[in-house]
């Protein structure tokens, strides 16, 4: 049996067509019957245990009717977390402030912002006119 890394067009399609048949005639089941099984025509199951090219929900919904998609699910797993989800999860960390162009405070300062904040941490972005 081929490794399939080493297979691709269409010798990859009659190598997962035949593959499938071996199972099928292993499960005991004729082709009418998986094909009812996995709710697709007799002739797209012919056409994929040939090596035909079939869309990719029929191929695996005879996957699924012969039990492999468990299979399939722990060779393509989900990774963890992708850095979009990483970003998505941050949470806001610093609140708008209204700046007052004049006022008591000095220009382009309120109070929120030079009562609780004299100077801004180490390495935080400041615009300039909030310095």
């Amino acid at each position: 049996m081929p490794k399939l890394t080493d297979l691709s067009g269409e010798a990859l399609h009659e190598e997962l067509g035949a593959r499938l048949k071996r199972r099928r005639v292993q499960e005991k089941l004729t082709q009418s019957d998986l094909a009812d099984k996995a709710k697709v025509s007799r002739t797209t199951l012919t056409k994929i245990e040939n090596g035909r090219n079939v869309g990719l929900a029929e191929f695996l919904r005879v996957a699924d009717a012969l039990g492999l998609l468990g299979d399939l699910d722990s060779v393509i797993s989900m990774p963890e977390a992708t850095p979009l989800d990483l970003l998505r999860g941050k949470k806001r960390q610093t609140a708008r402030v209204r700046v007052r162009p004049t006022g008591g405070n000095g220009p382009g300062k309120t109070a929120r912002s030079r009562a609780n904040n004299p100077t801004p941490p180490e390495g935080t972005f400041v615009w300039p006119e909030d310095r």
